[in-house]
């Protein structure tokens, strides 16, 4: 499938396979970073992410940092000293009460008392961290920044003193509707993504450099009000009102954060936000159309995912016929079903949110049975929730693709394998013990049953990194990054990890906090028997302590470009636990670059221009 910023209004991400799917959200968050965006951030957040997270609600592209493209401002890149995540996102009241439900449940794990919040506008800039001699952007993944410190050198004004850490890069909003926009620019934030990255001055960048309107402004400068849970909720309208209409630069959105530090720390965060921060936004331009139906799904975690169906409803672009119900039990307290007459949100051409019910169903949706089990529903929260666990198909099969599609060195678990799968009930031991025969029985054709025995023997001798290995199994809260935090952080391997890891030790380790920390290890406990059972089928595993204490690649910058053998994100990891360096572009710093098959012609092209090595995969040192 070809995406370009004409085709993608012809595009229904409903409709589109996974992989499609995936290169149209990294192409589109591109797009945007590099400042010519493509889609509304509505569509983006609605319809692009909305469904990638009804098929795979644990994507990195959902729960890490969204990677800026290489090259985009320099070849410089600089480390940041804290990491710079993302922030969550609220279209609704209901995602806001929670957030605040969940700041108060920690405040009073803690003894602190009623939660006070900030309220800050969400500037709509470029994200960039002031450490006074060097300003950089956010990066690839909040650890490493480009330089762009030329900008205050172009023109580009402090707001306050300098080194006040993180905030962004905006244009003031008068001026940029006044004498920018008539010369053809479509947002003062795709302006300054120019200003910051091109090569040479233009006369328009140094027209704005001589008005001193081009600002970098720190998180720290912005006019704040303080509030209570209770008065946040009951007067959101005013408060948005109160921190956005004076701001003189783009907002899309306003920022609540927990104040007390304390919270802040025993909340922690994700791999890619804060828990104690949320952005709230408000949707805008919403069409009426008419309910025809609900269908519910049961995902890998339980969670009871209603999709609404409704009559083909006319939006840029194309016709619409589902859109997403959010949770079960709002669909159902909002008189969702058949009939009922609801507003979504005009996103362009793709499937829309319900933001509103103008009239309620005369026959509303209501479930208290899996849908794939027939067990009967439990709520947790504002979720719907299929207890069964292993005895429910749907989050067998779920488990299964996950597994599979997370340690990337089996092939051929799909979708509707891994349905057939999770009908019989097997858990990952019992699969990663099969062989064609056993896969036949299941109902999979002889060919295909072949491919994934075959599949599943590479699978168990090929090296991986336990940290990926305890990633695959879905505990929740642990993601790429904090399987190899707690392996490290806790000096286990993943054999000792099972029995003796503790919530105090993972509450110790940097990023983890006094809320997830028995989470995680109350995962891990419950899972133990699966992952002996699958270390014991004998997977060649790579440990983090031994690799560091060889360090043959010690002292090295390495840069890797194409594709390999083995995940490209794999070898990195090797990399760096060897004692390298590993970067995302070439530099004058780049001791070597390692060359697998259709490498980034930039990457070569400058590495020979710079006399840096270069290397295939065979070659790699570990």
């Amino acid at each position: 499938m070809i995406f370009t910023k004409e085709s993608i209004h012809a595009i229904i991400p409903a409709l589109i396979s996974d992989e499609a799917l995936i290169e149209g959200i990294i192409k589109l968050n591109a797009a945007y970073r590099a400042g010519d965006p493509w889609v509304t951030d509505a569509e983006y957040d609605h319809q692009w992410l909305a469904e990638l997270e009804a098929r795979y609600p644990g994507h990195p592209l959902l729960t890490h940092v969204e990677p800026e493209p290489e090259h985009l401002f320099s070849d410089d890149l600089v480390r940041h000293k804290e990491r710079m995540l993302s922030t969550d996102k609220a279209y609704d009241i209901d995602k806001l009460r929670r957030y605040c439900s969940t700041c108060q449940k920690a405040s009073d794990k803690l003894g602190l008392g009623p939660v006070l919040f900030m309220v800050q506008p969400k500037l709509d800039g470029l994200a960039g961290y002031d450490y006074g001699n060097i300003l950089a952007s956010r990066g690839t993944d909040g650890y490493e920044g480009q330089n762009i410190t030329k900008a205050f050198a172009r023109g580009l004004q402090r707001i306050g003193k300098p080194a006040q850490g993180p905030g962004e890069i905006v244009l003031v909003q008068s001026y940029f509707k006044s004498t920018i926009e008539p010369m053809g620019f479509d947002s003062p934030r795709n302006f300054m993504v120019g200003f910051c990255g091109a090569d040479e001055a233009s006369d328009h960048h140094r027209m704005v450099a001589e008005a001193g309107l081009a600002h970098f402004v720190p998180y720290t400068e912005l006019p704040t009000v303080s509030v209570h849970a209770d008065d946040l909720i009951s007067n959101i309208d005013a408060l948005f009102a109160q921190a956005t209409e004076p701001c003189p630069y783009l907002t899309d959105g306003i920022v609540i954060s927990a104040v007390h530090q304390d919270l802040r720390r025993a909340m922690g965060a994700t791999d890619h936000h804060h828990r104690w921060q949320i952005s709230f936004k408000k949707n805008k331009d919403a069409v009426k159309t008419v309910c025809t139906a609900v269908r519910a799904q049961t995902g890998r975690t339980g969670v009871i995912t209603p999709v609404v169906l409704i009559e083909p409803t006319k939006l840029p672009g194309a016709i619409v016929r589902k859109a997403s119900g959010h949770n079960m039990a709002k669909l159902m307290e909002d008189g969702i079903g058949e009939g009922a007459v609801i507003r979504i949100v005009r996103s362009g051409e793709v499937i829309p949110t319900i933001v509103g019910v103008e009239e309620p169903s005369p026959t509303p949706f209501h479930i208290h049975h899996c849908p794939s089990c027939g067990t009967e529903l439990v709520q947790d929260g504002r979720s719907m929730m299929c207890p069964a666990d292993t005895d429910c198909p749907a989050q067998v099969a779920g488990s299964i693709q996950h597994f599979f599609k997370t340690i990337g060195t089996a092939k051929g678990f799909g979708k509707e394998i891994c349905k057939i799968l999770g009908k019989t009930g097997k858990s990952i031991p019992e699969i990663l013990g099969m062989d064609t025969a056993d896969f036949v029985t299941t109902g999979i054709s002889p060919g295909i049953a072949e491919n994934l025995a075959e599949s599943v023997q590479i699978a168990l001798t090929t090296p991986i990194d336990e940290w990926r290995l305890l990633t695959a199994f879905g505990i929740s809260e642990v993601g790429p990054a904090s399987a190899q935090k707690i392996l490290t952080g806790t000096g286990l391997n993943l054999r000792e990890l099972v029995d003796k890891v503790s919530a105090e030790q993972i509450a110790a380790i940097s990023g983890f906090g006094d809320i997830t920390a028995p989470l995680i290890e109350d995962g891990i406990r419950t899972l133990r028997d699966t992952i002996i059972a699958v270390l014991d089928m004998g997977f060649p595993l790579r440990h983090p302590t031994a690799a560091k204490a060889e360090g043959q690649m010690s002292g090295l910058h390495v840069v890797f470009t194409g594709t390999f053998s083995r995940p490209r994100e794999d070898l990195e990891q090797m990399a760096r636990e060897a004692g390298a360096t590993v970067q995302s572009s070439v530099s004058k710093a780049t001791n070597r670059l390692y060359v697998g098959d259709k490498p980034g012609a930039s990457k070569v092209n400058k590495a020979a221009s710079l006399g840096i090595t270069m290397l295939t995969e065979s070659e790699l040192n570990f």
